[in-house]
């Protein structure tokens, strides 16, 4: 049996934990995937909200871009631009991996505005960093 076998019903949440685990080797920090866990996981919640079923009721094959657009929408409501942005970033990695994997056969994330955020500026050089 082949991944895009049990694609249409492995679970939005089975399929986090896949891509957690195949994140492992490249060792990222333990903050860096508490982030991507916590990312994934509030959007699952508000993606099952949006549904009106339990996360763990919800399927790959219920990703649509409506969906997604809707859910975003609502985690948006009450947080900073970059906050959206990184958790965009880490459904779109996500959906990455589900393309790869065989889980899905589109990435829907380009169909889900993201904010714009403005160009950090450069800090400037005070004291022993200033050039003579």
């Amino acid at each position: 049996m082949d991944s895009t076998d049990h694609a249409p019903t492995m679970t939005v949440a089975d399929a986090i934990t896949e891509y957690l685990t195949a994140r492992q080797p490249q060792k990222p920090s333990p903050h860096t995937l508490a982030a991507y866990r916590r990312d994934l996981n509030t959007l699952l919640d508000h993606l099952a909200r949006a549904e009106r079923c339990h996360p763990r009721h919800l399927h790959i094959s219920d990703l649509t871009p409506p969906l997604l657009r809707t859910a975003f929408a609502e985690f948006a409501t009450d947080r900073a631009p970059t906050s959206v942005t990184r958790a965009w970033s880490t459904w779109n990695g996500f959906f990455g991996f589900l393309v790869a994997t065989n889980l899905t056969d589109g990435n829907p994330m380009p169909a889900v505005p993201r904010p714009r955020t403005k160009p950090t500026q450069p800090k400037p050089l005070i004291g022993d960093d200033t050039p003579e």
